[in-house]
C-alpha cells in the first residue's frame, strides 16, 4: 500500500493491461519530492471506491 509523507515515500504510477472488470496493473515507486526514484514492484488492482465502515458506510 503506497504511503508519502511531504513527498517522500511510495507512490503508484501507470496504468497498463486493462480488464473489464476494472482492474489494472500499476507500478509502485520509491518517490522523493512526488518524482518516482526506484520501481518496487508492480501488481494488479481495482479500486472500488471510497472505504466505509460499519453499517451505513459511517468511519
Amino acid at each position: 500500500m503506497p504511503w508519502s509523507i511531504c513527498g517522500f515515500g511510495t507512490e503508484y504510477f501507470g496504468q497498463r493491461e486493462l480488464q473489464p472488470d476494472g482492474s489494472y496493473v500499476t507500478t509502485e515507486f520509491l518517490t522523493a519530492l512526488g518524482f518516482p526514484l526506484l520501481p518496487l514492484g508492480s501488481q494488479r488492482i481495482r479500486d472500488v471506491g471510497p472505504a466505509s465502515f460499519g453499517p451505513g458506510g459511517v468511519g
